[in-house]
């Protein structure tokens, strides 16, 4: 059979064109699915017709016999639903966003990290360039020079000119890096490091004894080598003499005065003996003391002696018997 493409009727399966409207005719297998689902729409509402009229036949039949008292109900003939073709909702679309920026993140990680380097470099070169060095120098211990016109040099050498970096005065306080028996790295108040002889260097116990051996300034001008300064302070501390007991010189030159520089027991010693007046500023006693040096500058004997409370050493010798004579003046 075929079927007609504007009726959807059925013709023979010879024809050509349709015998009620002669439209062109197709075999059923090749409609379309809308035009089969017409189809069968089509079909079923004519079966519907059919089964309408022959309800009503049978209705306008029964109403013609006469009425009985028994009521029937009435055949409800229920229409086999329509079906409709499938329809699939179309997809709501979502509302399109604007794209978010994007951050660029290896920007941030080689910012963070080239920061993280910054720091710890700097960090490294504050600390060992400034802070470290800062601790040490308030840490490292204290000395102090003792003698006058000391040199500060660039190596451990001494008697040479090329390596002079300074000149330090009389009580420099020089911050101490290292202390050893003959040379010591120091740094000074100017900040110049470098090296001085150990000789010349007093801790801050023993420089506070010496300096406060001296009455006045001219009793530092007339003791002014570092062999009579160390035999001073050592006669002291061995003596156990506060810090009372003092010298008190007349201008340096002067005579006669408190120091004197005799030749006693040997004429030819390579150093002459050394003889001071102390004396106790709280009583007013006076002693005076005088010290043989060995050639190596260290004392070799020393002798004591009560003193006038007034004069000055005039003169000093051996008597006959080889007893020091001392000759005070008026």
């Amino acid at each position: 059979m075929k079927l007609c493409i504007q009726c959807k009727k059925e013709n023979p399966s010879s024809a050509n064109h349709c015998m009620y409207c002669g439209a062109a005719l197709v075999e059923e297998e090749q409609l379309p699915e809308e035009v089969k689902l017409q189809k069968k729409l089509t079909e079923q509402e004519e079966e519907n017709k059919l089964l309408k009229a022959a309800l009503e036949a049978q209705l306008k039949k029964e109403t013609e016999k006469p009425k009985e008292n028994v009521v029937e109900k009435p055949i409800v003939v229920t229409p086999p639903p329509i079906a409709r073709p499938a329809v699939t909702p179309s997809p709501i679309a979502k509302p399109t966003m604007p794209p978010r920026p994007k951050s660029n993140k290896k920007l941030i990680g080689l910012i963070v990290a080239l920061s993280a380097v910054a720091f710890v470099v700097f960090g490294s070169f504050l600390f060992f360039a400034v802070i470290r060095p800062a601790i040490i120098d308030k840490n490292a211990p204290r000395y102090y020079t003792f003698a006058d016109n000391v040199f500060l040099r660039s190596s451990q050498e001494a008697g040479v000119d090329y390596n002079k970096i300074a000149t330090l005065s009389y009580g420099s306080e020089l911050i101490t890096y290292e202390h050893y028996f003959d040379w010591s790295k120091v740094k000074d108040k100017s900040g110049n490091k470098g090296y001085i002889s150990s000789d010349y260097l007093l801790d801050y116990f023993d420089f506070s004894i010496l300096n406060g051996i001296w009455g006045d300034m001219e009793s530092k001008q007339c003791i002014n080598t570092a062999k009579c300064r160390l035999a001073l302070l050592n006669y002291l501390k061995v003596n156990a003499l506060g810090n009372e007991w003092q010298v008190f010189c007349r201008p340096k030159n002067t005579k006669p005065n408190a120091v004197f520089f005799p030749r006693l027991y040997n004429k030819n010693s390579k150093f002459t003996d050394f003889a001071v007046i102390f004396k106790n500023t709280q009583t007013g006693e006076r002693k005076i003391v005088i010290f043989g040096f060995n050639d190596d500058e260290t004392v070799a004997w020393t002798k004591s002696n009560d003193a006038p409370n007034s004069g000055y050493i005039k003169n000093i010798a051996l008597n006959y018997y080889g007893e020091i004579y001392v000759d005070y003046s008026e």
